[in-house]
């Protein structure tokens, strides 16, 4: 008999369920901490009724870049539309975030699209400007 939990096989449906909830948290939390150190910005918690963001970054007083983090194949035009609408209650600068812009069924209005590159860049420019 097996008693030690590191002796039982663990069900590759709970590790895929595992590895589907806590990657896009860790990415998330990724660029938003690429995207602080790149701007000099802090990161914050954006705490209202029905709302969260993935990204929140303030600077001295106010918050300075908000953003969505959407890190999937397709992202649907409903949803979108969805992140407009979440991301237009701010003033200031909005971001989506996503694998490439080949996973967008649509452009999103009034927000910067950013991919791996872009964030390559993104970094790249604060490294020089340390220099």
């Amino acid at each position: 008999a097996k008693y030690a939990y590191t002796e039982l096989e663990t069900p590759k449906d709970f590790i895929r369920k595992a590895v589907d909830e806590k990657v896009p948290r860790h990415v998330e939390d990724f660029i938003e901490s690429l995207l602080a150190k790149a701007y000099g910005l802090r990161p914050v918690k954006v705490e209202l009724p029905d709302l969260e963001l993935d990204i929140a970054l303030m600077g001295f007083s106010k918050l300075e870049l908000i953003g969505e983090v959407k890190w999937k194949s397709r992202v649907k035009r409903e949803e979108v539309k969805k992140i407009e609408e979440k991301l237009s209650k701010f003033r200031c600068r909005k971001v989506l975030v996503v694998p490439s812009e080949d996973t967008l069924e649509r452009e999103p209005e009034g927000i910067e699209v950013l991919t791996p590159k872009d964030l390559l860049e993104t970094a790249k420019r604060s490294l020089e400007a340390l220099v």
